[in-house]
């Protein structure tokens, strides 16, 4: 089976991604262990918070045809 470079490439990345996770659990759990769970549950806050924001600056909505973007928030009258 021969792969392409492509294929190679997001392979590597999973890889990566699942190795990262699972250096970031294990380091949530010691601090667990060790009586600094809130500082657990902070990195988690951030991490979580980046990601939605993320996901809410990548969803805007076409305003006309020339494609320019509008903001999601109600019109004034």
């Amino acid at each position: 089976m021969n792969l392409t470079s492509r294929q190679e490439v997001g392979k590597v990345k999973n890889i990566l991604t699942y190795i990262i996770v699972i250096g970031i659990a294990a380091g949530l759990y010691y601090l667990y262990q060790r009586q600094l769970g809130a500082i657990s549950f902070f990195i988690l806050s951030v991490f979580f918070f980046a990601l939605a924001r993320h996901q809410l600056s990548k969803r805007t909505t076409p305003d006309d045809e020339n494609g320019s973007e509008k903001a999601d928030t109600p019109e004034k009258r």
